[in-house]
């Protein structure tokens, strides 16, 4: 038992019908996943890996033995496996680029240092909106993003692949609705 008084596990298991219960698990263990991956991936990697080792957590959440109250040991097991799986995409993508040109390789950067700080600035000018969608529109809209199927959110949420469709369909035209009076 932990010492505020709910068990890693008793998280994970609230986490089953409310997701953003996970968040928890985050907070309790991210700075020691963070820990283990600083010392095994690229500096400039840890964060992009860390949140792959919690997004595979949630993911398999539904999996977790119940009857163990540490789930560290688990999200250590994670991260394990996310590393190596870096490790070896780091390592054909290394052979690969050694092959092209240097200024192919310069452009490539440039476009994805582009790209990352116009998605950033995007999702710091609809974060407001994202905050104020209701739940029921929010989480299938995140769990659509995080690689979800329209089918698999309709069995989380018990509901049609119909409603999932129409509740993402209604988060993403507030979103845009947002985006629109906001370029201008």
């Amino acid at each position: 038992m932990r010492i505020d008084g709910e068990s890693d596990s008793e998280i994970i298991g609230r986490s089953l019908t409310k997701p953003e219960a996970f968040g928890e698990i985050y907070e309790r263990h991210g700075m020691a996943i963070a820990a283990y991956v600083m010392r095994r991936v690229d500096p400039h990697r840890v964060e992009d890996v860390v949140a792959e080792v919690f997004v595979a957590a949630f993911r398999r959440r539904r999996r977790y033995d119940l009857g163990e109250p540490n789930c560290l040991p688990w999200l250590y097991g994670i991260a394990r496996n996310v590393v190596r799986n870096e490790r070896r995409w780091w390592r054909r993508h290394r052979i690969e680029r050694l092959r092209l040109p240097v200024e192919s390789v310069v452009e490539d950067i440039a476009d994805a240092v582009i790209e990352r700080a116009d998605a950033e600035a995007l999702l710091a000018r609809i974060s407001p909106t994202l905050a104020s969608l209701r739940d029921e529109e929010r989480v299938p809209l995140q769990m659509l993003a995080e690689g979800f199927t329209y089918s698999e959110i309709a069995a989380y949420l018990d509901c049609r692949v119909g409603t999932v469709k129409s509740r993402v369909s209604r988060a993403r035209a507030k979103i845009l609705a947002l985006y629109r009076g906001v370029g201008r």
